[in-house]
């Protein structure tokens, strides 16, 4: 019984709270005089970088996220599409689908404020600084462009990109899990290209 309450603690966080899910709300809670600034790709890179530089500045994330998935606009944490319909279940908030210049997009009406005391006033600063720099200073585009580095370039699609993969790309003491990781990326590329060579070229009929 112990253990398992130590392992709950570990990943629910402070007071029991899921702080994935308080973090996502309190994200879309610092725009949500101008909801319009955020949308999908920006929440997702957003989310991102707060947990990777989290991660490099304190040595775990703030979300207590240990892996995104690489999608095409860029790393997108496993968990948002269900925290995202719990948030709405919840009452706290509104996702809106409009049209931005031909095409979709999403915005999100907080109804209620975040609880911005699960997050240490350390932490509430990193969040704020990234949301502002995200939300004000790019667009979904660029944004999405500059998350497309190499920890992204070194993944497939639909595949995991554990948080400590951020060292990769960063000077500093890399540990033998994060070599243990690359390689296994490398081999597994390896692997696939010989596989690709060995496919016979198939003609068509005259």
């Amino acid at each position: 019984m112990k253990q398992e309450k130590k392992i709950i603690k570990k990943t629910k966080g402070k007071l029991g709270h899921d702080r994935f899910k308080e973090l996502v709300h309190y994200v879309c809670s610092q725009c949500s005089e101008a909801p319009e600034k955020l949308g999908a790709t920006k929440l997702n890179k957003t989310l991102w970088y707060v947990d990777t530089i989290a991660y490099c500045k304190y040595g775990k994330s703030i979300s207590g996220e240990i892996a995104y998935i690489k999608r095409d606009l860029g790393p997108v944490p496993k968990r948002i599409l269900p925290i995202l319909r719990k948030l709405v279940t919840e009452k706290k908030l509104i996702v809106n689908t409009v049209d931005y210049f031909g095409y979709s997009k999403r915005d999100y009406i907080t109804l209620k404020q975040a609880d911005s005391t699960i997050f240490s006033d350390e932490e509430q600063q990193l969040i704020n600084k990234i949301v502002k720099l995200v939300c004000d200073e790019h667009t979904a585009g660029s944004i999405s462009e500059l998350s497309h580095d190499l920890i992204w370039k070194a993944a497939e699609l639909g595949e995991e990109i554990p948080i400590y993969a951020v060292l990769a790309s960063t000077s500093g003491n890399i540990k033998k899990k994060h070599l243990n990781w690359a390689d296994k990326v490398i081999e597994a590329r390896i692997e696939r290209s010989k596989s690709q060579k060995k496919v016979p070229k198939q003609h068509k009929a005259a």
